[in-house]
């Protein structure tokens, strides 16, 4: 099973049918068999997901599971997904800044439905972990949740611009960050780990490539979800890039919440 646990179908205001088939087109050749769909709290991922599931083409074998990229009254972001779309139901996920991180974390760990996922973190922008608790603190909490992103594939794209623009020597923080992104250091993963999970971070549809390759199979749509929320499987990096737009995405996601 190849998974990919970090999608963001990032749905346009018009032309809505064009950009999904578009979407499905990648995801085959991909070869993906499950997504989930991580949408930002403030881009309406129910909306998102449905859209997704609707959409999907009737020779299409690929499971979608609902989820969203949550945003914590501090600025982090935390990816959480499950296999009903009755998450979507739990405010405290699809409001953003509703709660803060401790609070989040206590709220993951009292629905036993959902799966928390640390995104990015030593993401160069302003929503990763460790850019708000420092790194210490951060590793204690990746050991206690025990499932974090190990690998975010929109990073290949803004390693590429600091490198074709020379930003890699004048931001050399941001760069090292941008990197740590793209691979987590070995000294992040938890000690005991639950998920160690790998995604796209696609916006578009042609970003698609990362994820987790499992290799086992499964029978039924439960038995696919119980798969991912404890993964063991090869992490497969993003190999395909489009860097001058996803550090355009990167920063206006950031402009986005500033409005908030």
């Amino acid at each position: 099973m190849f998974v990919d646990f970090h999608v963001h179908p990032n749905l346009p205001k018009s032309n809505v049918d064009d950009w999904l088939d578009r979407w499905w087109v990648n995801i085959r050749r991909s070869r993906l068999d499950a997504l989930v769909i991580t949408e930002h709290s403030y881009k309406n991922p129910e909306r998102a997901y449905t859209a997704m599931v609707d959409s999907r083409p009737g020779s299409s074998g690929t499971l979608v599971f609902p989820g969203v990229e949550a945003l914590t009254s501090e600025g982090i972001d935390v990816l959480a997904f499950s296999e009903s779309d009755k998450i979507y139901d739990y405010e405290e996920l699809v409001t953003p800044y509703a709660l803060s991180f401790d609070e989040l974390v206590d709220f993951l760990g009292k629905h036993g439905d959902i799966v928390g996922i640390i995104p990015h973190p030593f993401t160069p922008g302003t929503t990763g972990i460790i850019s708000h608790l420092g790194e210490k603190r951060s590793k204690k909490i990746i050991d206690k949740l025990g499932r974090v992103e190990v690998h975010n594939g929109a990073m290949r794209g803004v390693l590429k611009v600091f490198g074709e623009t020379g930003l890699s020597f004048f931001m050399q923080n941001k760069f090292s960050r941008a990197q740590k992104t793209f691979d987590l250091p070995k000294a992040f993963y938890p000690k005991k780990p639950r998920l160690l999970s790998a995604g796209s971070d696609a916006h578009s549809p042609d970003c698609l490539g990362a994820g987790v390759r499992i290799n086992q199979a499964w029978k039924s749509r439960k038995d696919a979800f119980r798969m991912i929320s404890s993964a063991r499987g090869t992490i497969i990096k993003q190999k395909l890039c489009h860097p001058y737009r996803d550090t355009f995405t990167a920063f206006s996601e950031w402009w986005m919440k500033k409005w908030l």
